[in-house]
């Protein structure tokens, strides 16, 4: 029974702790989980389509607005491929911002996830509600492999108290709320309950002393879902160290055909031009090992305190890099704290070791790109494991730190998680209506817009970028380009130089902060004197600051700037609105929507 040992509590408490432990027990666990993450899932079934989703309609339609090469399963996840005509569309058109670097690859090869999109469009084209469901159901999934995982793991009576606290706790995680409610991460969850199938079938295998073929056949699968599958690796690698009976040598060499098929995998996405370049958000520890290790020392703390202590880390990996350092380290000491916590009461067990050891090495590939909790579905299967035990662990422990400590993380962990979670699957909506889809809203619907221009003085990228792809997937009047100045989460002077130019000073420099990174990173500016046109104007670099960053560009128009082919808008106070462009010797000054710290 889960409770302090010597306390006598009411036959009320008594009979609602047994009957919680019979129902945490019971072999139809998986049956109220699951129906448990159907309906935390609801603010989803409610959803329109939401950011990258809107790229993704257009290139399951193969509307032109974007290039289309072979077939959406094999170009779904491809945003930038590369090339110098790909980059010239995009950046001519304003897909994506004039600073882009001409070879930047965003090239993910995600067959098995795109073809569960292709489906949906199948089966009933431009209804989000069909995705939504079918997004849910892969949650579902996950649900049920993870609770069938931690009772394998967990046998007898009074380590099923264990497994299904475990299950109930990854079932509820907050962290889930939002890619559940994002159409286009549903390859997460793919590739999460891959993963969970993997671990499952080798755990089996293993036990009986047969080798785990349909395991090695799932593996090559579940990377062609996503490149996140490569996290059961982490765990098969633990569960060999720590579960396994064999001899070490007999341990490691069955997982040397795990590591031919992840070799194979990569030489071939590699050869076909699929992965990551020249971003300042994403890394391709392959391409980039030097610039993934630096990473990998501040995105590594980051996901574990978002795992453990709810620390917002895609926010605070946005913050100035003083601050962020500041959240780096204040992550590093929870774990720390938590770590001696978990080692002193738990340590000693083979279990809890293999959790750990995989819930560390499973963030690893996540660190590829910016922390988001989104990224937690490998890494919250250990955190699970660790909290159930620890929870079980503290509450019959005679030691008073250790019980507030349990008390404190179930609360959090178990009976906040469900709130979070809907509210987190909520407020994606709410997200992407204000940051992401404001620019296309700004712009008239008429046929007006057609021949016109639309000049987004400061925003962010994505906004102004997909805005023309979200009007045309709602099958609305498209406009010639986008043209994006400069960024909105810092304040922006524009002054007037002559009829036809502006020059546009963002405060500390352009890329000086992530968010403005995705495209470029901070330590790669272009050089002054640089020049790229658009189709409406030609910018040059004219200026760098002190710390390195392009200080200065000036945006020359083809026609006069108050021409009634440029439509001007600005972001602010997180709203689109007009803009009248500075007369020559004029200078404005457009405060940020989005205050960083200097």
């Amino acid at each position: 029974m889960i409770g302090p040992e010597g306390s006598s509590p009411s036959e009320a408490r008594v009979r609602v702790r047994a009957a919680l432990e019979q129902w945490i027990c019971g072999r139809r666990l998986w049956v109220s989980l699951a129906v448990l993450a159907a309906v935390l899932s609801l603010p989803a079934y409610f959803s329109d389509y939401q950011i990258d989703d809107w790229v993704h309609q257009a290139r399951l339609r193969e509307h032109p607005i974007l290039p289309n090469h072979i077939h959406p399963i094999v170009e779904l996840f491809t945003f930038m491929d590369g090339s110098a005509a790909f980059h010239e569309y995009a950046v001519m058109g304003g897909s994506v911002p004039w600073y882009t670097r001409s070879d930047m690859l965003v090239n993910l090869l995600r067959p098995v996830s795109a073809a569960t999109h292709w489906v949906d469009h199948l089966v009933a084209p431009a209804v989000p509600l069909v995705a939504h469901v079918h997004s849910v159901a892969w949650f579902v999934l996950v649900v049920i492999l993870a609770t069938f995982l931690f009772r394998h793991v967990y046998r007898g009576h009074a380590a099923a108290v264990v497994g299904g606290l475990a299950a109930l706790a990854y079932a509820v995680d907050e962290s889930h709320g939002l890619p559940v409610a994002w159409i286009a991460n549903r390859s997460g969850m793919i590739t999460c309950a891959f993963g969970l199938a993997i671990l499952l079938l080798h755990r089996r295998a293993v036990t009986v002393g047969k080798w785990p073929v349909w395991a090695l056949v799932l593996l090559p699968v579940g990377l062609l879902a996503g490149e996140a599958t490569l996290a059961v690796t982490a765990y098969l690698f633990a569960h060999a160290i720590f579960l396994e009976r064999d001899a070490l040598r007999t341990r490691l060499f069955r997982l040397v055909p795990y590591a031919a098929v992840v070799l194979a995998w990569r030489g071939v996405y590699s050869y076909l031009g699929y992965g990551t370049r020249a971003s300042g958000l994403y890394l391709d520890p392959g391409r980039e090992p030097l610039e993934f290790g630096v990473a990998l020392t501040q995105r590594l703390p980051l996901l574990l305190g978002d795992q453990w202590a709810g620390v917002p880390s895609l926010q605070a990996n946005f913050f100035d890099p003083g601050y962020k350092a500041a959240t780096v380290l204040l992550c590093v000491g929870l774990l720390a704290g938590l770590g001696w916590l978990l080692w002193r009461r738990i340590g000693a067990s083979p279990t809890a070791r293999f959790w750990a050891l995989g819930m560390v090495l499973s963030a690893v590939p996540m660190c590829a790109t910016f922390p988001s909790n989104r990224l937690l579905w490998f890494v919250g299967l250990g955190g699970a494991g660790l909290l159930a035990e620890f929870l079980v662990a503290a509450w019959a422990a005679p030691e008073r730190l250790d019980r507030w400590v349990a008390r404190a993380l179930f609360a959090f962990h178990i009976v906040l998680a469900p709130v979070a979670f809907v509210g987190n699957a909520a407020a994606l909506s709410v997200m992407a209506d204000h940051m992401f889809e404001s620019c296309e809203r700004a712009v008239p619907d008429d046929p007006s817009v057609a021949a016109k221009t639309a000049v987004f003085v400061n925003s962010n990228a994505l906004c102004a970028g997909q805005a023309r792809v979200i009007r045309a997937v709602k099958g609305g009047q498209v406009w010639r380009a986008s043209v994006l100045m400069a960024s909105a989460v810092v304040d922006v002077e524009v002054i007037g130089i002559d009829e036809h130019t502006v020059e546009v000073r963002p405060k500390g420099g352009y890329h000086r902060h992530a968010p403005d990174q995705l495209f470029r990173a901070g330590a790669d500016p272009m050089p002054v004197g640089t020049q790229v046109r658009l189709e409406a104007a030609t910018v040059t670099i004219t200026e760098h600051n002190d710390a390195g960053y392009a200080a200065a560009a000036r945006f020359r128009f083809d026609v006069p700037l108050r021409d009634p082919s440029l439509l001007w808008r600005s972001h602010e106070e997180w709203k689109v609105v007009d803009f009248t462009p500075p007369a020559p010797g004029e200078r404005r000054l457009i405060r940020t929507s989005l205050r960083l710290p200097d």
